[in-house]
């Protein structure tokens, strides 16, 4: 993407030929809890009601958007990306991906910043179905660093990883008194 003739996002991304199938597939994996039936009540961050993506269909088997640190969620992605352009599962995986750092925040939202400077994501498959479970976690430095990643998985098992490394910064208050 450029901006003012200068670039300010760039994308990269690798597309690996398969081959012949390994005799070892997928024996070390194990399968994620199942999508819950229902969704429990959540409420979402503070100051946020209205956020139009996190309305995306969210099931927390661990945590939640009401608490800190580590949150496993199925999650299904409501609405297109483009209007009019069919999401695939690979499509899924990685738009879902980019929520790692925001489910398993480990500061207030409201009183610290954590901005993922970019994400790299890695896919063994697409998933199978809509529904893509996140297992996030968020890991901290001293220095204003961080690092937020998740295990991505379908009801067959893993089909990934997503890692994001973080700029965790307080934030400054509205009134400017600290």
């Amino acid at each position: 993407m450029i901006v003012d003739a200068r670039v300010a996002v760039t994308a990269r991304a690798w597309h690996i030929a398969t081959g012949d199938r390994p005799p070892a597939a997928g024996k070390e994996q194990t399968a994620p809890p199942p999508v819950p039936p229902r969704p429990r009540q959540q409420p979402f961050y503070l100051g946020m009601a209205d956020w139009s993506y996190g309305r995306s269909k969210w099931r927390f088997t661990r945590g939640g958007f009401d608490s800190l640190g580590a949150a496993d969620v199925w999650a299904r992605v409501r609405l297109p990306l483009i209007a009019g352009v069919v999401l695939t599962g690979q499509d899924r995986a990685l738009i879902l991906a980019d929520s790692a750092n925001g489910l398993s925040l480990s500061l207030p939202l409201e009183q610290w910043f954590s901005i993922p400077s970019t994400m790299t994501a890695t896919l063994l498959r697409p998933p199978a179905g809509e529904w893509v479970h996140l297992a996030c976690r968020t890991y901290l430095a001293d220095d204003g660093i961080g690092l937020a990643r998740a295990d991505l998985s379908d009801p067959d098992g893993l089909i990934g990883e997503v890692a994001q490394p973080l700029l965790v910064r307080k934030r400054k208050p509205a009134n400017g008194v600290s």
